[in-house]
Formats: C-alpha cells, structure tokens, sequence
C-alpha cells in the first residue's frame, strides 16, 4: 500500500518502488517494482527465469495516488494484482521467483521449499536512470500480509494520515515527515 505523486512523465527517469532480492544471490533471485512513466513494471528473476510486465492502470498525474500491490502465489504461479485509486488493473502471471514469500506448516516443514530470509529495498533509481526536475513523491507506504478487498477500500478511504492505524499490523512502514501537508 502506498501513496505517491507525480508531477510529470519523463521517459528516462526508471525510479525504484521496492525490491525483495535474496542476499546470498543478489542479481538472480529478486522481485522488483518500479515506474515506466506513469505505469507499474514489475521484474521477477531467479536461477531458472525472468519474468516481467505492467499494470494497465495509469497512474494519474497531479494528484496523490493511492497505490495497492497484491502478491499472491498458488500452485507454483505469482499473481499480481494493482488498484490505482481504488480501480483495478488486470491480473498479471509469473512463474514463481526464487525468493519465497511462503509461511504456511505445508511450506514450512518441506524443507526445499522452506522460507528463508530475503532483503528489501525501499525506493531509489535504476542504474540507467536520468534525474528528473520534479522526481515522484512517495508519502505514506506499508507492507502489510495479504488484504481483502474490504481493507484495501478501507485504506483508500481514510487517506495517507491514517495509514499507520488499521486493524492489521503492517510488516514494514514508512511515513514521511511531510505527511501533514498531504492531502486526498
């Protein structure tokens, strides 16, 4: 779940949302999420493929946008699901990378497929990328476990100031100094 702003489209500007990325291996197993222009490209590689795609749903321009991020895997697949402004995009399919988000006694106790630790990586640029007048603004952003529908209206609903006071504890979240001024 995030909230961010962007003032225009620059085509060379590639910033990073976040990234997963396995520490022992660094440049083969990762999930990253980053912009092409005013659209989300995900990226997904391990040892054995490289998957990538984006959302077909355009990330309005001079506006805060409410972003949310589904990550789901069944049966040996990644599903990614995205809802800009509370509007969803098209479910995309990977294969599933080499870093396992898993948690369940099934997983768990299959020791090949045992959850292991894994890096993440909060914003920044691509390599190749040029630096913008007016870079993307990021407010408020949270990982949460897997949401329902419901919740994700919810927190649409309350706006950025509320992001940290929901009934489901977040993983990981960053709310900048700044939030005060922003608004819905």
């Amino acid at each position: 779940i995030m909230w961010i702003e962007m003032d225009s489209i620059v085509s060379q500007y590639k910033p990073n949302i976040f990234s997963f990325y396995d520490p022992t291996t660094p440049s083969v197993n990762y999930l990253r999420v980053s912009l092409l222009s005013n659209v989300l490209m995900f990226y997904q590689r391990d040892a054995r493929s490289e998957s990538s795609g984006t959302a077909d749903t355009k990330i309005p321009l001079t506006q805060w946008s409410f972003i949310a991020i589904s990550y789901v895997i069944e049966n040996e697949k990644a599903s990614i699901t995205v809802s800009v402004n509370g509007k969803e995009s098209r479910r995309l399919k990977f294969p599933t990378c080499g870093i396992s988000f898993a948690n369940d006694k099934q997983d768990s106790n299959n020791k090949k497929n045992r959850s292991k630790l894994f890096n993440f990586s909060f914003f920044g640029v691509a390599d190749d990328s040029v630096d913008p007048d007016i870079p993307v603004l990021i407010g408020p952003f949270a990982l949460f476990p897997l949401l329902d529908s419901s919740i994700i209206s919810q927190l649409y609903g309350i706006g950025p100031k509320q992001l940290s006071r929901v009934p489901v504890k977040q993983h990981f979240i960053y709310i900048p100094q700044t939030v005060k001024k922003i608004g819905k």
